[in-house]
């Protein structure tokens, strides 16, 4: 089941003239409402538990493709998380396309991470993105 919310993401990456790259990631993620109870008869009829408030930052590699004006990038690497609930430990994986100019692009992207955490708890995360990419 899907779940609204909304997050800001940082991503720096080094400078770097290869295809390889790293990177440093922090952001957060939190609910827009409080509204997760299903009210219908049946089977998956309830409520759900309360989302948490995430934050996170992470250390990041990963390869990035040029081709013309657009850029195909992805990264994945460990990330600490903390918030409301326990803290964690856990991945992250960032995908993203960018169209731009030499020095601003606009990008579209995904981002998946799996957090366990210290009270035994395992989240699934996954987001979409728009964003611009400064260089």
């Amino acid at each position: 089941m899907g779940r609204d919310g909304i997050a800001a993401e940082l991503t720096i990456a080094a400078k770097h003239r290869a295809t390889r790259l790293s990177a440093v990631s922090v952001g957060t993620r939190a609910s827009l409402s409080d509204d997760r109870c299903i009210l219908a008869a049946g089977i998956g009829s309830g409520c759900l538990e309360a989302y948490p408030t995430l934050s996170h930052v992470g250390v990041l590699g990963g390869t990035e493709r040029t081709m013309g004006v657009g850029t195909l990038r992805v990264l994945i690497g460990p990330a600490l998380y903390g918030g409301s609930g326990p803290s964690g430990v856990g991945g992250q994986c960032q995908l993203d396309a960018a169209v731009g100019v030499s020095r601003v692009a606009l990008t579209l992207g995904a981002q998946g991470d799996v957090v366990a955490r210290f009270g035994g708890e395992t989240l699934y995360l996954g987001s979409l993105r728009l964003g611009l990419r400064l260089r």
